[in-house]
C-alpha cells in the first residue's frame, strides 16, 4: 500500500480544516482551542456533538494532532502506549528552523515514528494504514527517515541532529579521564610518552572539564570545556579520522551548543592553569585558540596575552618568553638574537624572517648603507640598491627618457631642460644632438640646427648659451661665422652698396 496520502477522504476524515490548517511546529497552539470529536469512526454528524477541549497553554498543535490519530485509530493508540515517540523526531516537528524542510509535518505525526526494538539506533514507524492495523512497523535509520519527509534538508543540519541522537557524550571532570580521552582519542600533538602530561594544567579546580564522544566503545570525539564567570565554552573539538589528522567534530559541537555551551576562539583572559614545574621546566601544553600566552603567579597561571610564557610547543613545555622580542613588522614573536635592526638609527627590530622578505640593505641619508623597507628601496642601473627619500644624497638621478634611475656621473642634463639622459641612451638613438662634446652638453634635435660647413649644431632656443641664428642659404644652413667665401664676398659687396647708397 502506498504512503498515506493526506488528499483522501480517509486521510481528511481524521479532524476537520480547521484542525488540519494549525500551526504546526512550534508551541504556539491554535488560537483558542482545539474541539476534538470523540467519535470518528462515522461519517454522519453526531448531534449533539461531543466535545473534548485542549486549551492553547497546555498543548502544541503536534500534541493534539497525536490525540486526534489516537481517537481516531486504535493501532495509533496501540503504538503511543508501547513507545513514545523518537526524541529528535518530537524535537523536529517543535523546532521552526528544522521543521520548515518537512513536506507534511502531519504524515509525519500519524507514522508515529520511535527507537526501533531490535535496534536502538534506529528508527520504526508505520508506513500506512494497513500496516498498521497488521502491526508491521517499518525499520530504517534516523537520518534516511527524516529525509523521506524533508528531501531538501541541508546536509549539515541532518548531520547535527543525527548525531545529537546516536552520539554518546559524557562530560568528564575527572583530569585522569580527561588525560585518558586524549591519549586515547583523536589524534593530536599532545599524545605521547610523557612523563607529566601536559593536560595536568587544565586542573578541574579551575573549571577544566571534558565532553567526550564515544562509538562502539572507542572515543571519537573530545572537546576541552571550561566554566568561567558563570559562563559555559569550548575553543576547539578533536574528531577522528581515517587520515589520522583530527578535524573539528561538528556533532560534538552541536551537543555542547544544545547543552548552553559557546564557541569561543580562545580562552578567556584571567583563566587558571595549574602551576607544575618538572625538572625546570614548566609544564604547558599547546594552548588551542588565538591566545597561547600564560602569566605566572605564586600558586598558578593564568591566560594572559601578556604573560611570560607560550604554551606553542608540543613537547609538553612553556616556552620562555622574557627572551623573546616581538617583531614591529608582523607582530610575531622570535628570540632577541634572532632580530635585525633596521632604519637609519637602527632602533626598529624586526625577526628575521621579515627582514629577508620585507627589507633590503641599501644607500641611504647622509650615503650610509642601513636596513631599509622594499617599499622604500629604489634599484638604480649600477645595480645598487638606493633609499627612494635619499637619492639626491648619493647622486642618483632619474631619466624620463628611460624611466630608470642612473647614477648622476652616467647622464647627461639635456640644454634648456631639467632632463637627464644617461649616456647609453644619447649614443643608442638619434633624439638627441651633441652642443658641445668637451662639456656634453646635449639637446633635443627637434629644438636644434646643424650648420651645412662645420657639421656643428646649435640651438634654436634664445635662453640657451648654445643658441645661434641660421644663415639659410638656398636649402642651406649656416652658421655666420661659416658662410661659404662665395656668399661672403657677395655679402660683402652687398654691404658696401649699401653703405654707398646709404651716404
Amino acid at each position: 500500500m502506498a504512503r498515506i496520502d493526506h488528499r483522501t477522504p480517509e486521510y481528511n476524515m481524521t479532524a476537520n480544516p480547521a484542525h488540519l490548517s494549525g500551526v504546526f511546529a512550534t508551541t504556539q497552539s491554535y488560537n483558542e482551542f482545539m474541539i476534538l470529536p470523540c467519535d470518528y469512526q462515522t461519517t454522519t454528524p453526531i448531534s449533539p456533538p461531543r466535545i473534548t477541549r485542549y486549551f492553547k497553554d497546555t498543548h502544541t498543535a503536534v500534541d493534539r494532532m497525536m490525540q486526534i490519530f489516537r481517537k481516531s485509530r486504535e493501532w495509533y493508540s496501540r503504538e503511543m502506549n508501547r513507545s513514545s515517540m523518537h526524541s529528535t523526531i518530537k524535537k523536529m516537528l517543535n523546532t521552526p528552523e528544522q521543521a520548515q524542510y518537512l513536506t507534511d509535518w502531519r504524515e509525519m505525526v500519524l507514522e508515529y515514528p520511535h527507537t526501533a526494538d531490535t535496534d536502538g539506533t534506529k528508527i520504526a514507524y508505520t508506513e500506512n494504514e494497513a500496516k498498521g492495523i497488521a502491526d508491521r512497523q517499518t525499520t530504517t535509520t534516523l537520518g534516511k527517515y527524516i529525509k523521506r519527509h524533508a528531501p531538501n534538508i541541508p546536509d549539515h543540519v541532518l548531520r547535527d541532529m543525527v548525531m545529537l541522537s546516536v552520539a554518546e557524550v559524557v562530560l568528564t571532570h575527572n583530569l585522569q579521564e580527561m588525560i585518558d580521552a586524549v591519549q586515547q582519542g583523536p589524534k593530536s600533538c599532545m599524545q605521547g610518552n610523557f612523563d607529566v602530561h601536559p593536560y595536568s594544567v587544565y586542573d578541574p579546580q579551575y573549571g577544566w572539564h571534558m565532553a567526550v564522544r564515544r562509538e562502539g566503545g572507542q572515543i571519537d570525539g573530545r572537546c576541552l570545556c571550561l566554566t568561567y564567570e558563570g559562563e559555559k565554552l569550548f575553543v576547539r573539538s578533536y574528531k577522528r579520522h581515517d587520515s589520522g589528522y583530527s578535524q573539528s567534530d561538528e556533532g560534538l559541537n552541536a551537543w555542547l551548543e544544545e547543552r548552553g555551551y559557546r564557541h569561543h576562539g580562545d580562552w578567556p583572559q584571567g583563566v587558571r592553569l595549574a602551576k607544575i614545574w618538572h625538572h625546570g621546566n614548566l609544564v604547558l601544553p599547546y594552548i588551542d585558540g588565538g591566545s597561547d600566552k600564560c602569566a605566572n603567579h605564586t600558586a598558578y597561571l593564568t591566560i594572559d596575552d601578556d604573560g611570560e610564557y607560550e604554551g606553542s610547543q608540543q613537547n609538553g613545555y612553556a616556552e620562555d618568553c622574557t627572551s623573546r622580542c616581538t617583531c614591529d613588522s608582523c607582530g610575531d614573536n622570535y628570540d632577541a638574537d634572532d632580530g635585525v635592526w633596521v632604519g637609519y638609527h637602527e632602533d626598529d627590530q624586526v625577526c628575521d624572517q621579515c627582514a629577508n622578505d620585507h627589507y633590503t640593505y641599501a644607500y641611504g641619508r647622509n650615503g650610509r648603507q642601513y636596513q631599509v623597507h622594499n617599499d622604500d628601496v629604489i634599484r638604480a642601473s649600477d645595480d645598487e640598491d638606493y633609499h627612494s627619500d635619499y637619492l639626491a644624497d648619493n647622486g642618483i638621478v632619474y631619466s624620463e627618457h628611460d624611466g630608470e634611475y642612473h647614477p648622476e656621473g652616467e647622464c647627461s642634463l639635456i640644454d634648456c631642460t631639467n632632463e637627464y639622459v644617461h649616456h647609453n641612451e644619447l649614443h643608442r638613438t638619434n633624439y638627441f644632438v651633441c652642443l658641445d662634446a668637451d662639456d656634453e652638453v646635449y639637446g633635443n634635435v627637434g629644438d636644434c640646427w646643424q650648420c651645412a660647413a662645420d657639421g656643428g649644431w646649435y640651438s634654436n632656443n634664445l635662453n640657451s648659451e648654445y643658441y645661434a641664428a641660421a644663415v639659410d642659404v638656398g636649402s642651406s644652413l649656416y652658421h655666420a661665422d661659416c658662410l661659404p667665401e662665395e656668399i661672403e664676398l657677395h655679402c660683402h659687396h652687398v654691404r658696401q652698396y649699401m653703405t654707398y647708397i646709404g651716404n
